[in-house]
Order: structure tokens, then C-alpha cells, then sequence
């Protein structure tokens, strides 16, 4: 692995990948932000290759059997990771069969295509679909303000969704609004629709994956 280092935000990396996210007019500068203090998780730039061979590394045991243990499941040695636009996913069966990694510096349809590449290699049939670029239009909602608030997240963590310069936001991703009680946000790029219960009263995000606290 030669082209992965330890990165702060003071740094001028030769070959850096600016970030962007898509929006509805085009794309964004995403605003560079220094996760050195995370020693290892965001604040390590590589590349494909080179993450290819951490894979590879952690399948054969050069990391010692008990990190191979631990970090390979029953099939594969898989992990993903993102940050304010960077997105990377590897992939490695563990009898290296087949192995794929993904970088990239913008999010969008990633998730997608990094499930329909697993399904491919795998042979199987393909059941990831392309979204196409949603309808953003003028907010269609009476008030706006029912849905700000504390979430919990599927994952325990907790999420803040408020008004910050005359834009709605989910913590720090930017909403749209599609239709009533729907968004759309590009960062994940999926929808996020509030669900009400039989009063009309807004307890939950999509369902299973938020709920009002």
C-alpha cells in the first residue's frame, strides 16, 4: 500500500479528490472537514488498489488470525465507510473468488451500484434499480414546523431535523421536498417520508428507520 496516508485538514495532498454532492441544479462543493482527531477511520486517503490489498491482507491472514476472525464473515470480508462525500465499500469472498472495491467523491446512486456488482459477481439476479432523479418542488406541506425535532435512529443514534438558512435539514443533510410528507435527500440519495399515526400526528421516518423523541 502505497498511496494511503494520514490526513489533516492543513495538508495539501498531491492528487486529492475534491468532494461534491449532487443537488438539483447540478452538483456542490462539499467543504473540507479535518477528521484527523479519528486516528485511522476518516482521516485515511487511498486508493482503490490500495484498499484492494488491505482486503486481500485481512482474507489471508497477514494481519494475524485473529483480526482474519473477526473481520471475516461467513462468506466474505466486506466494510464500508463514508464521509462528507468521500463513499468507499470493498468487498472480498473469502476464498478471493472475487473481490471488488469502490471510491468514489460523490455520493448518489453508490449504494446501488455497490449492491448490483455484489449480485453480479455472485451470479445472482439483479435486484438493485436505478432512482431516477426525483421531481424537487415548492414545499407542499401546511407547516413545516410538525416536523422538526429529535429522531432516534434504527441504530440508536439520535438525529436533529430543524431549519438552517431558510433550508430544511436532517442533522447536516439538506431535505427537498417531493411531496407531502416525503424528501428527498442526495447524499444517500433516497427518499425520507415522515409517517403519521391515526391522529395525523408525525411520530416516525420512513417507517423503521426514525422514530420521534
Amino acid at each position: 500500500m502505497k498511496d494511503s496516508v494520514t490526513f489533516n485538514g492543513e495538508t495539501i495532498m498531491e492528487r486529492r479528490a475534491q468532494d461534491y454532492y449532487p443537488s438539483p441544479d447540478s452538483v456542490i462543493n462539499v467543504p473540507l472537514k479535518d477528521y484527523s482527531f479519528l486516528v485511522g477511520a476518516g482521516s485515511v486517503f487511498s486508493t482503490a488498489n490500495d484498499v484492494y490489498k488491505f482486503g486481500e491482507a485481512v482474507v489471508d491472514g497477514k494481519y494475524g488470525e485473529g483480526a482474519k476472525t473477526s473481520l471475516v464473515g461467513a462468506t466474505t470480508f466486506s466494510s464500508n465507510g463514508s464521509t462528507n462525500g468521500h463513499r468507499a465499500f470493498i468487498e472480498v469472498e473469502k476464498n478471493k473468488k472475487y473481490g471488488y472495491v469502490i471510491v468514489a467523491n460523490m455520493s448518489g446512486a453508490f449504494d446501488m451500484i455497490s449492491q448490483g456488482l455484489s449480485e453480479i459477481l455472485q451470479g445472482k439476479e439483479l435486484t438493485a434499480k436505478f432512482t431516477p432523479t426525483p421531481k424537487i418542488i415548492p414545499n407542499p406541506n401546511k407547516d413545516i414546523n410538525e416536523f422538526l425535532g429529535h429522531y432516534k435512529q434504527a441504530n440508536g443514534t439520535d438525529v436533529e431535523l430543524l431549519f438552517r438558512n431558510d433550508a430544511f435539514y436532517a442533522g447536516d443533510i439538506k431535505l427537498y421536498p417531493t411531496r407531502p410528507d416525503c424528501f428527498f435527500e442526495y447524499r444517500f440519495f433516497g427518499d425520507a417520508c415522515f409517517i403519521r399515526n391515526e391522529s395525523g400526528k408525525i411520530t416516525e421516518i420512513n417507517g423503521r428507520e426514525s422514530a420521534l423523541i
